[in-house]
């Protein structure tokens, strides 16, 4: 049997959610909105990163893997070659150039080995933390806000932007102990229940407010 590997390559990623017990399917389609609107053209550079990483770490991949690709409708014609290039002729690599309805969005996260997301550049990764809340560990860029998302060796692993090589390695790394990523996956649930559950961020968006209604309230009268 494959060891399916999910690779996001596109900021038009699938949409599954913040989730928590039993209601996985329910409230994974809270946060479709959110994921499922088109890329705007400035995210085109972005985009190509994630292509190139992931096409040089689909390379150093062990034998019986394979390889899905989460990218629909790519921003540039450019773009849409080179992804029709590189999955020319390699049976081991599905590209999936479609949205696909939350069901099945959950069941990719779900049933990967791992979630790959190879970012040059993303001011949160909200694509991470639906892997997590999946149970999936993430193997994702050390940029922007994703370190506040993945915790580097416990819910997964985090390597520099556009390096293809440290990328490879840690795939081949969390594919040669499946055990230990299964407790990083396990982690990542428990994480996202903790800190990024809706009940959770109203709670700490509140605080906020009351917080900053305190400090106006003991400021001097002008």
């Amino acid at each position: 049997m494959h060891r399916l590997i999910t690779v996001v390559i596109a900021v038009t990623a699938l949409g599954a959610g913040v989730v928590a017990g039993r209601a996985l399917l329910r409230l994974a389609s809270s946060l479709l909105p959110s994921c499922a609107t088109p890329a705007p053209r400035h995210h085109a550079e972005r985009v190509r990163e994630r292509a190139r990483a992931a096409e040089e770490a689909a390379r150093v991949l062990p034998p019986g893997v394979q390889l899905v690709l989460c990218a629909s409708s790519p921003d540039t014609p450019e773009l849409l070659a080179r992804l029709e290039a590189a999955v020319a002729g390699r049976p081991e690599i599905r590209w999936i150039n479609a949205m696909l309805p939350v069901p099945e969005v959950v069941q990719l996260y779900s049933h990967a080995a791992v979630f790959v997301c190879p970012s040059i550049y993303e001011p949160f990764g909200l694509i991470n933390l639906e892997a997590m809340a999946c149970g999936t560990p993430v193997v994702a860029s050390r940029v922007g806000g994703i370190p506040e998302v993945v915790v580097d060796g416990e819910t997964g692993w985090l390597v520099e932007p556009g390096d293809a090589t440290a990328l490879g390695r840690a795939l081949r790394e969390a594919l040669a102990d499946p055990e230990r990523a299964r407790r990083m996956g396990e982690a990542g649930r428990r994480r996202v229940e903790a800190q990024f559950a809706w009940d959770r961020i109203a709670d700490r968006t509140l605080a906020v407010y009351r917080d900053a209604i305190e400090d106006h309230g003991r400021a001097p009268a002008k």
